[in-house]
């Protein structure tokens, strides 16, 4: 018979015995174990070990503060003693009186600019009034003075051709004086050019600021101030060329005169005479000297071709300035004209429902 075998299994309450082999009651055969006591069968001696626990690093010690330098304490300086508080001082009474000089205030910018108060303030609408004055004021002064100067080419240009007037000035270029007809017709030209040229600027000021505001539709109106803008701003272009080239002819009519008038040559002589005589009752010695002195002064005589390139410089410029007056009361003409027949389109493009605004 074999003997009985126990397995046991600790627990709280000790060794509890979960299985026997049927050896032990004089039975026959192996023992066995039921499936859910097998699996909860188990030798401590095969158990696993468990896995010791890793050692935890040392944390590294923290660098000790360097101790402070300690400062020597320093004596502070005194107190000052605190200011005495202030004293009520009386209120002023009100001077009741009437003051016999009484004072008004001074405006700065009145002691600065005496004008300052009448100026008009700086505001579109002043600017459009401004501009719609002094475009008013040329076009009544173009007029004027393209009938001032059709008078002078009338009186002034007495020559019947160019030739003539060319042979008139040779006669006078031998003297090295100016010419009077060619400066007086330059001088005209300066003046009529640079008033003509701010009356065409200030009428292209008032047609601009009369532009109305971008729309769409309706801008025939529009359409002939700009045509107008632009045919001002073509003739103050061709006014000005005129106006820059005037200064030309004196620096080229003073270097063709220095080959005209030639400079004199002067001449000194001087002569002296001495004579003796003895005789008389006394057989005294005379002595008597005389000097002479002449001087000559020679001037060539001026070349014909020097003379001739003179003249014709006067000539060119004579009908140049006559050509420019013409030009130019020709124009004032034409703007007036134009700005006449459509003022209504210009100072109302859209119509009398509208009014005219600056871009």
């Amino acid at each position: 018979p074999q003997p009985q075998r126990t397995c046991a299994h600790r627990t709280k309450h000790g060794p509890q015995q979960l299985w026997s082999g049927s050896g032990a009651r004089g039975g026959e055969g192996e023992a066995t174990l039921r499936p859910k006591e097998q699996a909860q069968t188990q030798i401590p001696s095969q158990a696993k070990p468990k896995p010791k626990p890793k050692p935890k690093p040392k944390p590294k010690p923290k660098p000790k503060p360097k101790p402070k330098p300690k400062r020597k304490p320093t004596r502070n300086p005194p107190e000052p003693p605190p200011p005495p508080p202030p004293q009520p001082q009386p209120k002023p009474q009100p001077n009741l009186s009437p003051d016999p000089n009484p004072k008004t205030p001074v405006d700065p910018n009145q002691t600065r600019n005496p004008e300052a108060q009448h100026r008009p303030p700086y505001t579109m609408d002043a600017v459009r009034s401004a501009a719609t004055a002094k475009a008013a004021e040329a076009l009544a002064a173009m007029p004027q003075s393209a009938g001032s100067i059709t008078a002078f080419l009338e009186s002034h240009y007495t020559f019947g051709s160019l030739a003539e007037a060319e042979a008139a000035f040779a006669e006078a270029v031998a003297t090295g004086a100016p010419n009077a007809a060619v400066n007086a017709a330059l001088a005209l030209c300066k003046t009529s050019l640079a008033n003509s040229l701010g009356g065409l600027l200030a009428l292209k000021r008032w047609i601009q600021l009369n532009v109305p505001k971008v729309e769409d539709g309706n801008n025939f109106g529009v359409g002939i101030q700009l045509d107008t803008v632009k045919m001002l701003s073509e003739k103050m272009k061709e006014l000005k060329a005129y106006l820059d080239e005037l200064h030309k002819y004196p620096s080229e009519r003073s270097g063709l005169l220095d080959k005209v008038c030639a400079s004199s040559s002067q001449t000194r002589t001087a002569s002296t005479s001495h004579s003796e005589s003895k005789g008389g009752e006394k057989d005294e010695a005379k002595d008597a000297s005389s000097s002479s002195t002449e001087e000559k002064t020679t001037t060539p005589a001026p070349s014909a071709d020097a003379v001739a390139a003179v003249a014709a410089l006067d000539a060119r410029w004579y009908y140049h300035a006559h050509y420019v007056l013409t030009d130019l009361a020709g124009i004032q003409y034409v703007v007036c004209d134009v700005v006449e027949k459509n003022k209504d389109k210009i100072e109302q493009p859209k119509g009398s429902g509208h009014s005219g605004f600056s871009f």
